[in-house]
Order: structure tokens, then C-alpha cells, then sequence
């Protein structure tokens, strides 16, 4: 099975897929994907990644390897960075 339920607010569940999640390469494909992603949402809102790691109460230096794909963060992780963004968790799953 490939896809992974997570639940997000009552009623709500977003869908991710996680097929990607089982080879390194893969995964570090996913991990740029997502962490592009993270920047667009980011440059949009005006915010430096000083300015999100700090809302989003991480350290900038992860949030770096977040965007490089070196790391693929936590659902808390991404919980705190939809937050931080201002944006539902599923935004930051939109273009996949």
C-alpha cells in the first residue's frame, strides 16, 4: 500500500503518498520536492527562513536541510510549518 492517512483536523484526512518513502533516492527526491515547496509558500508569505524557523519554533539550520532534501520532516514538523505559514497542512502537500 502506498498512500499514508493522516489525520488532520476532525473529519478531515489528508492523503499522502508514500511509495517514495522506500528508497534513499527516492526519498531524497521527495525531501526537494516538499522543501521547494515549503520556499514558494515561504517567498509568498514574505518571510525569510529565519523568520519561518523561528515561527515555526525549529532551527534554521534544520529547516535548511529541510529544504535541500537532506531531512524529511515529521508530521509535527510539518504540522509547525503549516502553522507558522498560515496555511492548512494539505497546501503543503499540493503539488504532489
Amino acid at each position: 500500500m502506498n498512500t499514508l492517512w493522516c489525520i488532520h483536523r476532525v473529519g478531515s484526512l489528508i492523503k499522502v503518498n508514500i511509495s517514495a518513502f522506500g528508497d534513499k533516492e527516492k526519498r531524497k527526491r521527495f525531501g526537494i520536492r516538499f522543501g521547494k515547496h515549503i520556499k514558494k509558500i515561504r517567498l509568498e508569505k514574505g518571510l525569510t527562513q529565519e523568520e519561518l524557523s523561528h515561527k515555526a519554533n525549529i532551527h534554521t539550520t534544520y529547516l535548511g536541510h529541510i529544504k535541500t532534501g537532506t531531512y524529511v520532516p515529521s508530521i509535527y514538523i510539518v504540522w509547525c510549518l503549516a502553522k507558522a505559514l498560515g496555511v492548512n497542512i494539505e497546501n503543503l502537500f499540493s503539488d504532489f
